[in-house]
């Protein structure tokens, strides 16, 4: 698998969680290749889902897919290697960096895909990894807290941030959100 972009015109692929439209191709590399989407069925046999939660994403998919017209090959298959076998014929693919470990490995994993820079964070996971210390082989820190992460990406992106201090004096509000529902009566 390589990392970097390829000349040659291809395809790019669309996860469920991917259907924005800063995940579409533009300026980069893909651009005005065709879009594959895939509904995997070993993805909801693999995975548990809520059933209203797989309606959401499949429908999403649909509704996107019917948006993008003919720009998109829209396929259901048993898997996702099936899918890309289908859709493009062993083509070159790019996708953006998928959120999941286990999609990222299986990516990586296939010969015709360029894995391109993920487009679902603020902060991509070289620098999480860098504010961490933990390298592959570097010792772990003694202590690593999301909410020091989260005063750091605020501060150094200027993010609800009124000068040097948190907008409205506080920097989240996750005292109330641990607070027990209200009763039934």
């Amino acid at each position: 698998m390589s990392t970097e972009s390829r000349d040659e015109p291809g395809y790019h692929w669309l996860f469920g969680d991917q259907l924005g439209p800063h995940f579409l191709p533009g300026a980069g590399p893909g651009s005005g290749g065709k879009i594959v989407m895939i509904e995997s069925r070993s993805v909801f046999r693999r995975r548990r889902f809520h059933r209203a939660k797989a309606h959401l994403v499949l429908s999403a998919m649909r509704h996107r897919a019917a948006e993008l017209g003919d720009r998109v090959r829209y396929i259901r298959a048993g898997s996702y290697r099936e899918g890309l076998a289908r859709a493009t014929g062993g083509a070159p693919v790019t996708v953006h960096h998928p959120t999941s470990h286990a999609a990222l490995r299986f990516v990586r994993s296939l010969e015709q895909v360029t894995v391109l820079p993920p487009h679902g964070f603020l902060v991509s996971p070289g620098q999480f990894a860098d504010w961490t210390g933990v390298g592959p082989d570097g010792p772990v820190p003694d202590r690593i807290r999301m909410e020091d992460f989260y005063h750091r990406v605020r501060r150094d992106l200027r993010l609800l941030m009124d000068g040097d201090e948190p907008a409205g004096g506080r920097w989240n509000l996750d005292s109330e959100n641990r607070e027990p529902p209200p009763r039934r009566d």
